[in-house]
């Protein structure tokens, strides 16, 4: 009975892991960031975020361009329609990347 009473107060807590290594790459250009990815310790997928230090000049179609020549390099392309441009943004990409 007090299960039944308590459960609209319980919450499942999922954590999500991510273990991977960070690589700066063409002179600090680009930062590559790999990880694989569990749920309640299940591998769920690998993570890619590629971050590029633009002259601060470039506008942000420009940007997704760099970063899809960056990334036809290793046969991959870019598949997001916007960027992140703080840690708030980044944090919201992966929310959506992973709950699809």
């Amino acid at each position: 009975m007090l299960t039944t009473k308590l459960q609209s107060l319980w919450l499942l807590r999922q954590v999500i892991q991510g273990e991977g290594h960070s690589y700066e790459l063409q002179g600090g250009k680009f930062i590559l960031r790999l990880a694989n990815i569990f749920l309640q310790g299940s591998y769920k997928g690998l993570l890619v975020q590629v971050e590029y230090n633009s002259s601060g000049s470039e506008d942000t179609s420009g940007q997704i361009q760099k970063i899809n020549e960056f990334l036809a390099q290793y046969g991959l392309k870019f598949v997001g329609n916007k960027l992140a441009k703080d840690e708030i943004g980044t944090a919201w990409q992966y929310v959506d990347a992973l709950s699809r």
